[in-house]
């Protein structure tokens, strides 16, 4: 198992207990950190 699967399943289960969805919030902001290091950002714009 990879470790983004272990996470996930971390998240996941915390989620079932707690009542919230965790592994959504957790997947969407890697892959918005990923997207956001391929989209190169410049200072001046």
């Amino acid at each position: 198992m990879e470790a983004d699967e272990s996470v996930s399943s971390a998240l996941t289960l915390i989620g079932r207990i707690t009542g919230t969805d965790l592994a959504t919030d957790w997947f969407q902001a890697r892959h918005s950190r990923i997207r956001d290091l391929d989209t190169p950002s410049y200072p001046d714009g």
